[in-house]
């Protein structure tokens, strides 16, 4: 086990994130299942994509996501991401067809504990061998961190098979699904300064929407790690 610094915990929830965001993509047939390959991730069995462009899109925006996550964007304090979300949508009809949701709202500050916090790299932190991160937190272990993620990952994985399933039973329906990624956080932050973001209104889409199924999926609850999965589908 590689030494339980603060920079190679977040390169695991890196691992965790790229991880989930292809299993979205993969278990609603974004693109042809030939581009990607089956391997090993926390000790589960996971469909990664091996088309460059596409790995090269997820591994920058969660470079970018983790960015602000850590650091606030230049904002006075980080750890204001509410929530991290993949919108499937019909791309004939522009309609959102399923939101699966991160939820970070009870995700420590970390900003502190960032040593370049004014000048911040992620690629240099995550690289960092600095042994002043080393964390001393009661029960927080990497033996705990790995059983967290990987319950989270079986759990997001049976619902996308679940889905997958009812799919194939359904009467099909003519559509195009295609994805967008969307950052929820605070006001504060100001990410018209990330030329790859672009800033929308919030509208409180799926607040209240009695068209929207509701499924709590797992959560991740251990040290300064605390963040939930959900998923939300338009009832037809």
């Amino acid at each position: 086990m590689p030494a339980f610094t603060l920079p190679n915990i977040i390169l695991t929830l890196k691992e965790l994130l790229i991880v989930w965001l292809n299993q979205i993509i993969y278990h609603n047939s974004i693109y042809e299942p030939e581009i990607f390959n089956k391997r090993l991730a926390f000790d589960l069995i996971v469909y990664v994509s091996r088309n460059p462009a596409l790995n090269e899109y997820l591994e920058k925006l969660v470079d970018q996501f983790l960015e602000i996550l850590l650091t606030g964007a230049n904002c006075g304090e980080g750890g204001k991401v509410n929530q991290l979300m993949v919108m499937l949508y019909d791309a004939k009809t522009n309609r959102d067809k399923e939101r699966y949701t991160m939820k970070f709202n009870q995700f420590i500050n970390l900003k502190p504990a960032i040593p370049t916090r004014d000048n911040f790299k992620l690629a240099e932190f995550l690289a960092s061998r600095d042994q002043s991160t080393v964390i001393e937190i009661p029960n927080f272990t990497w033996e705990e961190v790995y059983s967290q993620f990987k319950y989270l990952l079986f759990q997001q994985q049976n619902e996308l098979e679940r889905k997958k399933l009812k799919r194939k039973k359904e009467i099909p329906i003519e559509q195009d699904l295609f994805f967008k990624i969307l950052m929820d956080v605070d006001e504060s932050l100001p990410l018209d300064s990330k030329k790859e973001w672009v800033k929308l209104n919030s509208s409180g889409a799926g607040e209240g929407n009695s068209k929207l199924r509701f499924v709590p999926v797992a959560e991740v609850d251990t040290g300064f790690l605390s963040f939930g999965l959900q998923n939300e589908y338009v009832r037809n």
